[in-house]
């Protein structure tokens, strides 16, 4: 199977992380009702730095440098998990219009998020609309930041054509009330994105040949990381073990994947698209797996321009290394992600 037609689509509002790191101690001592200058030096001690996150889009207009106004994102009446998914299901179906103004229908429809849910979706609703529901539609919904990889184990089961649709608005569920830690190093993280992109059996002129797919829940971390539904709206828990655990398990996967698949060595011309839960994911997997820099390049390069864009982000990745020139025909292109469990997906691919 080949994956190919990849388009990135970027949230309409963005801000440096300078700005946002202020707006954000600004919006957390507004509810607060504490120092902003106390809470920069915080967010600043403890948040990722510009130096590795140089700007992030959101689809919230209230996420602007102007001001604080948190309209959605105020608890109250119909202001809880409702009001979010009402808003990201309107938002979502914009996404899907547009990008389906240029985009061929395809035979099967994956819509991939884990941070807004309605049914009917905007897959379905745009399948049931536009192509009169000769597109058949499934959810890969909540899996995390690692969800591409059961995405595309999905497609391989189907004939035809399919498109993978990852929405993701991450920000949409920060929140303001529980101070913690954990929470600003997340709020300063996360940030919205969309991608698309098609796999079927016909060879595209560029793109990538699906190898293999595969997952596994590393043992004993259960508590790593969560990604619950809450009254609020999504909730998110980190620990902070969770590079050591990546950096101690995954050089074992991928010395059974590579036994498995019986290819013996790989060349420091192998890139590895590592999704960038945060600066220290991608230094510990480096590190892990004995990585050069430029092996890992790609996967800087997005969280610098992007922020972690959830399950949105290994497609970004994927876009960078297609368009690069540097990366040659038939190099391999092993993508590690991570989500709650602590989860650990990979897909083996050659550039084409």
């Amino acid at each position: 199977m080949f994956l190919h037609d990849l388009k990135t689509i970027k949230a309409p509002h963005s801000m440096t992380q300078q700005e946002s790191l202020d707006w954000l101690a600004h919006a957390w001592a507004k509810k607060q009702n504490k120092s902003p200058k106390d809470l920069q030096k915080l967010f600043a001690r403890v948040g990722c730095a510009p130096e590795q996150i140089e700007r992030r889009s959101f689809f919230l207009p209230e996420f602007k440098s102007d001001g604080v106004d948190w309209r959605i994102l105020e608890l109250g009446k119909n202001q809880g998990h409702e009001a979010r998914s009402e808003f990201f299901s309107e938002a979502m179906q914009t996404v899907f219009n547009e990008t389906y103004e240029k985009r061929t229908a395809p035979d099967h429809l994956i819509h991939v998020t884990c941070t807004g849910y309605s049914s009917p979706s905007p897959a379905q609703k745009i399948s049931a609309h536009k192509w009169q529901g000769q597109t058949q539609v499934l959810h890969a919904y909540h899996m995390g930041c690692y969800a591409a990889v059961p995405a595309i184990r999905m497609a391989q089961g189907l004939k035809g054509s399919i498109d993978i649709f990852h929405t993701e608005l991450c920000t949409l569920h920060i929140n303001l009330f529980e101070e913690s830690l954990e929470q600003m190093v997340i709020q300063s993280l996360f940030a919205d994105g969309a991608a698309v992109y098609r796999l079927s059996s016909s060879v595209p002129k560029e793109g990538f040949q699906i190898l293999d797919a595969r997952e596994r829940i590393l043992p004993e971390t259960d508590d790593a990381m969560k990604w619950m539904c809450s009254d609020f709206g999504m909730k998110m828990s980190l620990s902070r073990e969770v590079p050591k655990y990546i950096e101690n398990n995954l050089s074992g996967f991928l010395e059974t994947w590579k036994k498995d698949l019986q290819i013996p060595n790989l060349s420091e011309e192998t890139i590895f698209a590592i999704h960038p839960g945060g600066p220290k994911i991608i230094e510990f997997s480096q590190k892990a797996l004995n990585l050069k820099d430029h092996q890992v390049q790609f996967s800087r390069d997005v969280l610098f321009r992007h922020g972690n864009m959830s399950s949105a982000t290994l497609p970004h990745i994927w876009d960078l290394i297609l368009q690069s020139s540097e990366v040659k025909r038939g190099t391999d292109i092993i993508s590690f992600a991570f989500g709650p469990g602590l989860t650990v997906a990979a897909t083996w691919m050659k550039k084409l």
